[in-house]
């Protein structure tokens, strides 16, 4: 009997250890921003799958951004300042320049669109 309870204990701190090994913060962050900016991430759940892995290439090619699905300085910066300036057109009531996640560019201005 104590030895099954021992096995259990294992088992629950194996699954433990899996899971915060694959949570990262910085990867969570940036879903909340991509999700933020409309890109269409599945899970929000700081674990970096193929799918997270995917559209942060988008995001990056979509930015100037060395297109490698990695999240680092440079990208966290970039997804800052599209979630900001996003925020900051919304508030005026206007919408800005952007790269949509299924790579078409747009701009709106008041109420005319051009693409």
């Amino acid at each position: 009997m104590t030895q099954k309870i021992g096995y259990a204990l294992i088992l629950c701190l194996l699954a433990i250890l899996t899971y915060a090994c694959t949570f990262d913060h910085q990867v969570l962050q940036a879903q909340k921003m991509l999700k933020d900016l409309g890109y269409s991430i599945e899970k929000v759940d700081g674990k970096k799958g193929p799918n997270t892995t995917r559209i942060i290439r988008q995001f990056q090619k979509a930015n100037g951004l060395r297109a490698n699905g990695e999240i680092n300085d440079s990208t966290i910066q970039a997804l800052k300042h599209s979630v900001s300036r996003q925020n900051e057109s919304s508030r005026r009531g206007i919408a800005i320049s952007s790269t949509v996640p299924n790579g078409t560019a747009f701009h709106i201005s008041g109420q005319q669109i051009y693409t």
